[in-house]
């Protein structure tokens, strides 16, 4: 596979399976070449069990998600084939959305955005989504989306970043990553930051700001809906995962225990850790 079209970072020996290399791409204009040959359908179709009615449908909405303008991407690549990956949606200071969650966030908690403010120049107050956070099946547990996420946040470094989850490893992985490059965490209504053991809640106002930046559908218990979702609607697994994200889940996998057909997220923020206090119990 010819990866010229990608900016390469470094290579990683992952234990069990070799060397894979760390590939960055922020241009809208990833070659069909590129997307075929490193099998990015199969990473997404088999990393998230989705579903598509035809291989057409399958390669383009690939292609679009890997490669639009406002998206920066990483993979890992092993064979010349992406076995992992995660991707940014920037949310650049002027960008309606940014805005949206910025003026969302100033009303509800004006001390909080003073603090984030403290922390980047005006100009630099940007989000990012983090999405795609996914790995082949075979590929899992290697510490592989570790990698690539804490790379994200060190080329990124925003002073928020947000992503939607249903997996608990996913959870795990960017809290793991964000708290490496200086965040905490809040996945629905409870701190994951590792090392946090006490329960804390995010502030309201990021929550508001976090549905502000998308005005999706939200639910009690701090759940987002997506009705039309290509991702079956399973019940999370969270044996073996940490009391804060258990108890994260929780009300995600009561809502989903009783509606097979609508596929329900749970929030997660990374914010720079100094911007919230640590309350104590």
């Amino acid at each position: 596979m010819n990866t010229s079209e990608l900016s390469a970072h470094k290579s990683e020996y992952i234990e069990g399976k070799g060397p894979v290399s760390i590939f960055k791409n922020s241009s809208p204009n990833l070659s069909s070449a590129v997307v075929a040959g490193m099998d990015l359908p199969d990473l997404l179709t088999r990393g998230f069990a989705m579903q598509f009615q035809t291989e057409r449908k399958k390669f383009t909405y690939t292609r679009d998600h890997y490669t639009r303008d406002d998206i920066v991407s990483y993979f890992a690549v092993s064979g010349g084939k992406a076995v992992s990956s995660a991707t940014c949606e920037i949310f650049g200071w002027g960008n309606k959305y940014a805005g949206f969650f910025w003026s969302a966030l100033a009303n509800s908690d004006p001390h909080l955005m003073t603090n984030l403010m403290a922390f980047n120049k005006f100009e630099a107050l940007t989000v990012i989504r983090l999405s795609s956070v996914v790995t082949l099946p075979e590929w899992q547990n290697k510490g592989i989306q570790a990698k690539i996420l804490t790379r994200a946040f060190d080329d990124q470094r925003p002073p928020v970043a947000v992503a939607e989850t249903r997996s608990p490893k996913s959870a795990k992985v960017i809290a793991k990553a964000a708290w490496n490059n200086g965040y905490q965490t809040f996945l629905g209504d409870t701190e994951i930051t590792p090392g946090v053991f006490y329960y804390n809640e995010p502030p309201e106002a990021l929550s508001r700001a976090h549905l502000a930046l998308f005005g999706r559908m939200y639910l009690p218990k701090s759940l987002f809906s997506y009705d039309k979702d290509q991702t079956r609607p399973d019940i999370p697994q969270v044996e073996g995962f940490s009391e804060p994200i258990i108890k994260a889940f929780t009300p995600l996998i009561e809502k989903q225990m009783f509606d097979k057909r609508t596929a329900y997220y749970l929030p997660l923020i990374a914010i720079k850790k100094g911007s919230i206090p640590h309350r104590t119990p």
